[in-house]
């Protein structure tokens, strides 16, 4: 699935929450801009309805897409961590942050 909606992929992921827990969608692909708090926010919200169907980031990237593997763990700080990182936290500024989302078993 890739999700290319600018700037309205928190409403796509809010009507998708069903969906995302069925497991069909094995793969996700989606860019989200990070630049100012309110955007963190959605970020933060994206990631927890993702993590709560069970899907895992796999990679992370900037405007080439997706390709970085070194992602923070899925564990009680992912939601900062990811924004943080998206952010430009990890050393490389970023306004737009391309993210892989993957099911475990995918």
């Amino acid at each position: 699935m890739k999700i290319d909606v600018e700037g309205y992929e928190i409403h796509v992921v809010r009507g998708a929450k069903k969906l995302l827990k069925s497991n069909r969608i094995r793969n996700i692909f989606m860019e989200e801009d990070v630049d100012g708090a309110g955007k963190q926010r959605m970020l933060r919200e994206l990631v927890r309805t993702f993590s709560d169907a069970g899907y895992h980031v796999f990679k992370i990237g900037a405007f080439s897409g997706p390709s970085d593997t070194n992602v923070p763990p899925m564990d009680e700080n992912i939601e900062r961590s990811l924004a943080h990182q998206c952010a430009g936290g990890d050393g490389r500024k970023r306004k737009k942050c391309n993210l892989w989302w993957k099911l475990p078993s995918a």
